[in-house]
């Protein structure tokens, strides 16, 4: 059984209130009896009891963090940024994946606020008024990843629509004939692709329709490795790829190359979210760096601040860029 603050106190003869003192480093405490104290908890392996003090100051000091999957780099890296923001102000982090499904999604949101995480992070597959409505009736704070996921919760991404508009106006200027734009297959029986995923299809279809004399098309599905390898080897015209995610750029890149195919010679290509892992070699990925560290930074900043203020905080955009590569 491990040893309590009332334990400390008998063993050493004191209150408490002097044992709370002497382990925080609080109020007025002589170095002597300080020193006896301290010498004590280690001696008999004291530990804080982190549930006990949670119910006492109506705080876990946890939260709670819902994304899709760890598969590639780019929740792996905003999770990092976020964890060294939380430890900045001695929170821990819970971490959770949906892997797609909409009916884990709100179990596990369920489940976080049960454990009484103080609030949420989420890069959410559900959308929509009702799924709005139950995390604005959740009794702690939420935030949400990506640019204009939701309409009364703060949001924190890049703007996704000008962020493509911007890739594809790029790809044009290379002058290519054909632009072809890659999404993310659908995961877990999803009937449709996720929110900032349409946002940049969106912008992609606007885009095109405005330079009417350059061909497009677009690939959702699981072997879009194999349906790039049949345009590339069909068209007539100068073709690229804009992919919704590095992953994708550089799962066609690999599979083409096998087949003697290459970037930027035979085709071009541009990726989403300028992930390090991706420039090891050459020809070295185009890409639209979105920041993905500082989302992460910026989104637990953002929730802890409501956290501590209990206040309604407005969303915040991170500024995005296009990093020059070879393969465009």
């Amino acid at each position: 059984m491990s040893i309590t603050t009332k334990d400390l106190a008998r063993i050493c003869g004191v209150s408490r209130t002097t044992v709370t003192r002497a382990l925080h480093g609080t109020g007025r405490i002589s170095q002597k009896t300080k020193e006896k104290i301290l010498k004590a908890a280690k001696e008999y392996d004291y530990h804080p009891d982190l549930v006990a003090r949670s119910l006492v100051k109506g705080k876990s000091m946890n939260i709670g963090v819902i994304v899709v999957d760890l598969r590639n780099q780019y929740f792996p890296i905003m999770i990092n940024a976020m964890e060294n923001c939380a430890k900045k102000h001695k929170y821990l982090l819970n971490i959770t994946l949906h892997e797609g499904d909409k009916q884990i999604e709100l179990d596990l949101i369920k489940t976080l606020v049960g454990h009484r995480v103080d609030g949420l992070i989420i890069s959410s597959i559900n959308e929509g008024e009702e799924f709005e409505t139950m995390l604005e009736n959740l009794s702690i704070p939420v935030v949400m990843i990506g640019h204009e996921q939701a309409k009364n919760i703060p949001c924190v991404g890049t703007n996704e629509k000008l962020a493509t508009t911007e890739a594809t106006e790029y790809v044009i200027s290379k002058g290519y004939e054909k632009i072809i734009f890659v999404l993310p297959p659908l995961l877990n029986g999803q009937d449709e692709i996720g929110r900032g995923h349409r946002q940049r299809l969106t912008a992609f279809k606007e885009c095109m329709e405005k330079n009417s004399d350059i061909k497009y098309d677009v690939i959702c599905n699981e072997h879009y490795e194999k349906k790039a390898e049949e345009i590339v080897r069909k068209s007539k015209e100068k073709t690229a790829f804009i992919c919704s995610g590095d992953i994708f750029a550089f799962n066609i890149m690999n599979e083409l190359e096998k087949k003697e195919l290459y970037a930027p010679n035979n085709y071009g290509i541009m990726g989403f979210d300028n992930l390090k892992i991706f420039k090891a070699r050459p020809p070295y990925l185009t890409s639209v760096d979105n920041n993905i560290e500082e989302i992460g930074e910026q989104a637990m900043e953002l929730l802890i601040d409501m956290i501590q203020t209990k206040a309604k905080k407005e969303s915040r955009i991170i500024q995005h860029s296009i990093v020059q590569g070879d393969t465009i």
